[in-house]
């Protein structure tokens, strides 16, 4: 065999290792950091609930919309009451915004608390402060 077919055989086969560690070792650095799965309800919340925070699922909808007209065809309620917002995440509704008395706040938790479905209510609703 020529000499230089030779040297150039042999070269190859020891930068063949080479070659391969270094992109192993290029390629363990381009990895993508690994993803790690976490539930809404586990990352602290920021400030109160919106309607924006709704949750998706077909269960949260459905207890939104039963919750939503059950106040709305209960007469003894006022407006406010029955137009308090209900986020309903995971089961749990939260209602926020503004009722007139101690009674409508507790027939509009009480409401909430007997919809199918709800695991547990958070009541941050607030007396309206306006005389009547």
């Amino acid at each position: 065999m020529p000499f230089s077919f030779r040297f150039t055989r042999l070269s190859s086969l020891l930068a063949s290792p080479l070659v391969a560690l270094a992109l192993q070792a290029q390629a363990e650095q381009l990895q993508p950091p690994k993803l790690i799965a976490v539930r809404a309800s586990d990352v602290a919340q920021e400030g109160p609930l919106t309607p924006m925070d709704q949750g998706t699922s077909p269960e949260d909808v459905r207890i939104t919309q039963l919750l939503r007209q059950t106040l709305t065809h209960n007469r003894a309620l006022s407006i406010d009451a029955q137009n308090v917002k209900i986020i309903t995440r995971e089961g749990v509704v939260t209602l926020r915004g503004q009722v007139q008395n101690t009674a409508e706040k507790s027939a509009v938790a009480m409401a909430a608390k007997r919809t199918e479905g709800v695991k547990r209510v958070d009541d941050q609703l607030e007396l309206d402060a306006k005389p009547q």
